[in-house]
């Protein structure tokens, strides 16, 4: 006979189904790892398949089952076939991490005309990977999702992936940590401990939040020029 349930299980996610996106590397490959920890099997998706077949592995030391998709979400056409190939394999769906986005700083010839030179299609490029991709995915897995859907998000401070290390010499990255309250980059595994909060029971009474998981910033860790456009 079971005994009774202790809090710390509603952390556990077990035998449930999540699918990952932008799960190669990074913050979605942590959340890939952590979730099944918890006890769910991944749908891992990205573009590459090294990096997807690296983090399977992973899962599948942790003692779960993973399934992989190699595609481009960019691709809002893709969407319907990741969840269409979810429930082929696990035949549910509970939990979708829409991890797909980013963009790298604005190309300006000189920082204080960022806004002068700003690109009409770099705006669109953006919006479309940041919320395009996670509208379309959203959309195609809400009707497996059962009648009551929480939906919560974690807004990440800088954190340390290959990511930021590409666009940001280690004098800038010094700077972003003296800027941020407990001096220090986040992690991967930070940002995964908050959305495996949000994917369990734990956070069961909690919908239409957004957690900050920055270090304490309360405003941009990277200096900024912002000089009078009027004077330009």
């Amino acid at each position: 006979m079971n005994g009774p349930l202790r809090l710390l299980d509603r952390f556990f996610v077990t035998d449930r189904v999540a699918i990952v996106s932008g799960s190669g590397r990074g913050i979605g490959a942590a959340c890939a790892r952590t979730l099944a920890e918890a006890g769910a099997d991944v749908v891992v998706v990205a573009r590459t398949k090294a990096d997807l077949d690296a983090v399977a592995a992973q899962v599948a030391h942790l003692g779960r089952r993973s399934h992989t998709i190699v595609g481009d979400l960019r691709d809002t056409a893709n969407a319907a076939q990741v969840v269409e190939r979810t429930l082929a394999e696990f035949g549910r769906l509970d939990i979708l991490v829409n991890n797909v986005g980013g963009s790298p700083p604005h190309p300006a010839p000189k920082p204080q005309r960022a806004f002068l030179d700003l690109d009409a299609g770099y705006l669109e490029a953006a919006f479309h990977l940041n919320v395009t991709t996670a509208l379309a995915l959203a959309q195609q897995a809400v009707p497996h999702l059962a009648p009551r859907i929480r939906v919560n998000a974690v807004a990440p401070g800088s954190t340390w992936t290959p990511a930021l290390e590409r666009y940001y010499t280690a004098a800038e990255l010094e700077a972003k940590i003296a800027r941020t309250p407990m001096r220090r980059l986040g992690t991967p595994e930070d940002i995964a401990l908050a959305v495996l909060f949000f994917a369990s029971p734990a956070s069961g009474y909690v919908t239409g939040e957004v957690l900050e998981v920055d270090g304490g910033i309360d405003g941009p860790n990277s200096p900024s020029v912002l000089p009078d456009l009027l004077s330009m």
